[in-house]
C-alpha cells in the first residue's frame, strides 16, 4: 500500500524534475533559511520553495503529502514529508519509500547508507535515473520521525552535478524542536 502511495509521489516529483530542466538559467539568488511551521523543519535553499499538497489514499485511509520545492539552474530542491497511517518497523517503511522512488524514477541505487538524525532513522541515498533531458542524479536523505517520513534531496542533471552545494542543502535541514 505504501508503495502505491509512493509511486504516485515520486511521479510528481518527475514532473517538477521536467520543469526544472526546461528552465533556462537564472541568476543565483543567494541561500536563506525556509522554515516550515506546519512540517516541523528549517533548511538552507537557494530558491523560493513553492509548497503543493496531495491526499493519498494509501489502503489504511488518506495521507496528505505536502511538497515543497524549486529549482533553479544548479538543481530542483525538494523537501516532503507525509504522515504515515501504519509504521509497524522502521527499517521497512524507509526501505518501501527508497524501492518506491527508484521505480518510479525508473533508475538504479548507486548508493545508500544508514544515517540518523538524533535518534530517527534514516536513509542517505544515491540514485541515477532518465529523463527527456538525459541522465539524473538524485541525492536524498530519508528520516523517519515518529510517523511522518521526510524527503530531503536534490536532482541534478549529470552536466550540472555540485556536490558541495547538495550537501550544503542537505546537512542544512533541521527539525524544529
Amino acid at each position: 500500500m505504501l508503495t502505491k502511495m509512493l509511486r504516485r509521489s515520486i511521479f510528481l516529483l518527475l514532473i517538477g524534475t521536467l520543469a526544472f530542466v526546461t528552465v533556462a538559467a537564472q541568476k543565483k539568488p543567494a541561500w536563506k533559511k525556509y522554515r516550515s511551521v506546519e512540517g516541523r523543519f528549517s533548511v538552507n535553499i537557494p530558491c523560493q520553495p513553492e509548497i503543493k499538497s496531495e491526499d493519498i489514499d494509501n489502503g489504511h485511509g488518506t495521507s496528505k503529502q505536502i511538497y515543497q520545492t524549486c529549482g533553479n539552474d544548479d538543481g530542483y530542491y525538494l523537501v516532503s514529508y507525509i504522515d504515515l497511517l501504519n509504521v509497524s518497523d522502521g527499517n521497512s517503511s524507509l526501505n518501501q519509500f527508497r524501492d518506491g522512488i527508484i521505480k518510479g524514477a525508473g533508475g538504479s541505487l548507486v548508493s545508500e547508507n544508514s544515517i540518523s538524525m538524533g535518534s530517527h532513522l534514516g536513509r542517505d541515498l544515491v540514485l541515477t535515473g532518465r529523463s527527456g533531458a538525459g541522465v539524473l542524479n538524485y541525492n536524498l536523505h530519508l528520516y523517519l520521525v515518529g510517523k511522518r517520513l521526510y524527503c530531503v534531496g536534490v536532482v541534478s542533471p549529470t552536466d550540472k552535478y555540485n556536490l558541495p552545494l547538495i550537501e550544503k542543502f542537505l546537512s542544512s535541514f533541521a527539525l524544529d524542536k
